[in-house]
């Protein structure tokens, strides 16, 4: 891994590679041959650190913590020591996860130890941390019999030797190096993939969401009955769709009219429930009406991804299509195992922990009399394709909580039927509803859905207005990135400082504000801490020396860090950051005003331990606020 990396990083260094978009100057190889003098003086000096050291095969077990765990140590502190927080990132592996026929590994248990202290390393010193879990490596330099399975079956069946596979039932995840060096570069540029989700509360998991996608359902009746509709009402529509000039605003308008003029019609209904069946059948003809309107929605969805700073693309997606093969396998296999039976021509999986009102089992159709899968069919396959294929040990859904028995449901058959582990936690994270101030759903004066995309371009217009009146030095350019980064923190704030499960009034004075628990007034904060930093005559840092109570509440909160994104991941709950954030930044400011840091007459030590703090207070901030998916900028 590491000779295919540095060999690229020179290759860029030395302009034989220049499609990567960054620039490096040096490279520094620190190997078993290298002197601590080295180490020390390149973790002074380095941009940005990959640690890639290892023990794979040791002689004894206790070699492995030492060298996944010993050497990272040792890395971080060297870092610690010169106040360099520059990005750091940990090669680790799918054994760290301790789960599956990896629970008794030693190695993993080496590595997940590194994972830790990489993590709380971020959370205390606020620098950006990379976790990534890789799965079996192949490709140029690996090595036969010691780092990549697929070189030891090669090595071997090339020169007729003989080899063991422990486990025939057992299927490899395998990852090219040469895809790992991309994604490494990536890394470099800031431009590393990771798992975004609802509210960006993927970000919070960082050594765990590898493998947590983006499923957009795409096929449920809507899709079905929106190219019918077009047909049925006017010739000329139905051509342009099949060219792809239909815009999204005439399919919001067709849409808005199925519901108002069609709801009624049963005819328009059942021909719609049948090319639900003709498209999960993989029928030609719909399949390609219907991709030429998820493609449709898919581009408008990443403009609003890009436009919302969200690192999710084409790659990331997840659509019920993807399981329609494993529909009537899943079906099939529930029947001949018992579990699910057949009745009135339809196939019913019945519960007796679930009762209906009249108080027998609860019947759960996984497909109906006329051949056709519905949403409990799918989410049965989704759930055993995380846990089989994925290897997921945890999955959350984010969904409106009236589907809680239904999702109790489809988790019962999945445990029943063996196609997800004990050891898989599944979990539902309801979530409430936006309301207007008359404290009715968020709507349009028409009475319509409000759209993301207007409600960004109306921020933004807010944002532009209030700069105006502040009178703002910024350039042009400075001016544009500071409206679009208030902005849409503004809105992402917004959502993610209420509890997820309860409804909130949206309010445009309140969310906007630079006063109070809004992204405005943290992002604000930030920029106060920095320009404490332009002003100093002498801002370098010292030892922090507690003299009053106002340092050690906000040192005692500093240290509270880790615990707040910990919470965050364990309850699913992004408000719990928020609330600390903000309490940080009131800590802060109350420090600030008790504490004089640049007045000529604090002395050297105290001024140097106040800017300690100072910086320690902004670090936490940006990554506590990068975390939720807002950015911050260095004047506002």
């Amino acid at each position: 891994m590491g000779k295919n990396l540095c060999a690229q990083l020179r290759n860029i260094r030395d302009g034989k590679a220049r499609n990567y978009g960054v620039s490096v100057s040096d490279v520094y190889e620190y190997d078993l041959d290298s002197t601590p003098e080295e180490l020390d003086a390149w973790c002074a000096s380095a941009d940005f650190v990959f640690n890639l050291a290892g023990v794979n095969r040791p002689q004894n077990a206790s070699e492995f913590m030492e060298g996944n765990f010993g050497f990272a140590s040792t890395l971080l502190d060297t870092l610690r020591k010169h106040g360099n927080a520059c990005p750091v990132m940990l090669s680790s592996s799918q054994q760290a996860s301790l789960t599956g026929r990896f629970g008794d590994s030693e190695y993993g248990r080496s590595k997940k130890a590194g994972e830790d202290l990489f993590l709380h390393y971020g959370a205390e010193t606020g620098a950006k941390v990379l976790v990534y879990r890789f799965p079996n490596l192949f490709g140029k330099w690996c090595r036969p019999n010691y780092n990549s399975a697929v070189a030891t079956f090669c090595n071997a069946f090339a020169n007729d030797l003989p080899y063991t596979v422990n486990d025939p039932s057992v299927e490899l995840e395998l990852l090219y190096i040469d895809d790992l060096v991309d994604e490494m570069i990536a890394a470099l540029r800031g431009e590393e993939h990771r798992c975004e989700g609802l509210s960006e509360a993927c970000r919070l998991l960082p050594s765990e969401s590898k493998n947590i996608l983006n499923f957009q359902g795409n096929e449920e009746s809507r899709k079905c009955r929106l190219p019918i509709y077009i047909a049925r009402s006017n010739e000329e529509k139905f051509l342009l769709v099949k060219k792809s000039k239909v815009s999204l605003a005439q399919k919001e308008v067709i849409e808005l009219n199925i519901d108002v003029e069609l709801k009624p019609d049963e005819e328009f209904a059942v021909k719609a429930r049948h090319y639900v069946v003709l498209l999960q059948g993989g029928d030609e003809y719909c399949r390609k009406m219907w991709k030429k309107l998820v493609n449709m929605t898919m581009v408008q969805n990443q403009k609003l991804y890009d436009r919302l700073d969200v690192t999710l693309s084409d790659k990331d997606i997840m659509g019920e299509s993807l399981y329609n093969d494993m529909l009537p396998e899943v079906v099939d296999d529930l029947m001949k195992r018992g579990i699910a039976v057949e009745d009135q021509g339809a196939v019913v999986v019945y519960l007796p922990q679930f009762k209906n009102k009249e108080g027998k089992p609860l019947g759960n159709i996984i497909r109906k009399n006329d051949g056709g899968y519905l949403y409990t069919t799918t989410d049965i396959a989704c759930a055993k394709y995380r846990a089989q294929t994925l290897k997921a040990d945890r999955i959350l859904y984010f969904t409106d909580s009236r589907q809680q028995q239904h999702l109790e449901t489809v988790w019962a058959i999945c445990k029943k039927a063996g196609y997800v582990g004990d050891n898989v936690s599944m979990e539902h994270c309801p979530f409430g509803m936006m309301l207007g101030k008359d404290g009715k759903p968020f709507k349009t004066r028409s009475g319509g859905t409000v759209k993301l995309r207007d409600v960004l371009d109306e921020a933004e217009a807010r944002v532009t207005n209030l700069l105006k009146e502040r009178n703002s030095t910024l350039s042009d350019e400075e001016k544009k990135q500071v409206i679009h980064n208030i902005a849409i923190g503004a809105v992402k704030y917004a959502d993610l400082c209420k509890n997820r499960t309860t409804d909130y009034v949206f309010d445009w004075d309140q969310m906007l504000s630079f006063e109070g628990n809004t992204a405005p007034y943290l992002q604000y904060a930030y920029s106060r801490i920095r320009a404490i930093f332009r002003k100093a005559k002498d801002p370098s840092l010292g030892d922090i020396k507690i003299t009053c109570d106002a340092e050690e509440d906000l040192a005692n909160k500093l240290l509270a860090f880790a615990e707040a994104v910990q919470s965050v991941g364990d309850k699913t709950l992004p408000n719990l950051l928020c609330n600390y954030i903000f309490e940080l930044s009131n800590l802060f400011m109350h420090f600030y005003e008790a504490c004089p840091i640049l007045k000529d007459d604090v002395p050297e030590d105290v001024r140097k331990s106040r800017l300690a703090l100072c910086d320690l207070t902004a670090k936490v901030l940006k990554q506590g606020l990068s975390l939720l998916g807002i950015n911050v900028m260095e004047q506002m």
